[in-house]
């Protein structure tokens, strides 16, 4: 199969009216080893890509298979039959480098060297192992030592390795504990006034509560819980749209047309 793609491959390079009908049936019978090439070694592209789960968090197991195909079918296309070696050897690496790339490039905001991802994995791997082994956590020395880099680069790779909480989080309370709004809900848009803030400027507080009490149910229950209203705990719209089954932005629809329900009522009794 190898010969046969390696044989279609030059025969591309040629303009396609120079070609002849033998020409021409070579091509056809490339193209159906390269498939059957690509085809027979997907569950290796699996395999493969089950060792990333554990250090990726953005992207998906399908998302790493996918980019692993990348990899097969450039290995595919590249491989030379000539040269002595088995193409699941070729491919291994091939594969290995197309998911270390995509990792690199669209697993991170801060985008980290292909190089130091992938010394940062090696560094996690047997950190791992010595701690099922000795008990404890191996020194800063020690793991570089062991992967062969200098202390320096590895707490520097570690440094650009170390991401921030997500903004999709629960923040947390004076006692630590998680719970409540996310922090994405916490932080204020300078340009964005809050609507419930501009209405209960115009009117006192126990009576912008006694509006919001002849609101739907359904309105009530938003406000109440998104706001903090008549003492309960601010909760965010992924929270409130896990409770109902529904996404954030579904719920986020809702409070805007609670709050809007509420201004025209505010604007009546004004």
């Amino acid at each position: 199969m190898g010969r046969r793609i390696q044989t279609m491959q030059k025969l591309k390079q040629k303009p396609k009216q120079e070609l002849t009908k033998s020409e021409l049936i070579q091509i056809k019978r490339g193209q159906r080893a390269l498939n059957r090439m690509i085809s027979g070694n997907l569950r290796m592209v699996a395999g493969i890509a089950r060792k990333y789960t554990g250090i990726v968090n953005h992207l998906s197991f399908d998302d790493i298979i996918q980019e692993g195909n990348v990899g097969l079918c450039r290995a595919a296309e590249k491989y030379d039959p000539t040269r002595g070696y088995k193409f699941s050897t070729y491919a291994y690496w091939w594969i290995r480098q197309s998911i270390n790339r995509a990792i690199s490039d669209k697993e991170r905001v801060v985008r980290i060297p292909c190089n130091a991802f992938e010394s940062i994995g090696r560094a996690l791997s047997w950190q791992q192992e010595f701690e099922q082994k000795h008990g404890h956590q191996p020194t800063v020395n020690q793991v570089a030592a062991h992967i062969r880099i200098s202390p320096e680069v590895l707490v520097s790779a570690l440094r650009a390795y170390w991401r921030g909480p997500s903004l999709d989080a629960s923040a947390k309370d004076k006692n630590g504990q998680t719970g409540g709004a996310a922090l994405v809900d916490l932080f204020s848009n300078p340009s964005d006034a809050d609507p419930l803030d501009e209405i209960e400027h115009g009117m006192q507080r126990e009576k912008l509560y006694s509006i919001v009490g002849t609101l739907p149910d359904v309105q009530k229950e938003l406000l109440g819980e998104y706001y903090g209203l008549f003492g309960q705990d601010p909760v965010s719209f992924t929270v409130m749209g896990k409770k109902r089954g529904v996404s954030r932005e579904a719920i986020s629809q809702k409070c805007h047309r609670a709050i809007n329900a509420l201004s025209m009522k505010a604007r009546m009794l004004q």
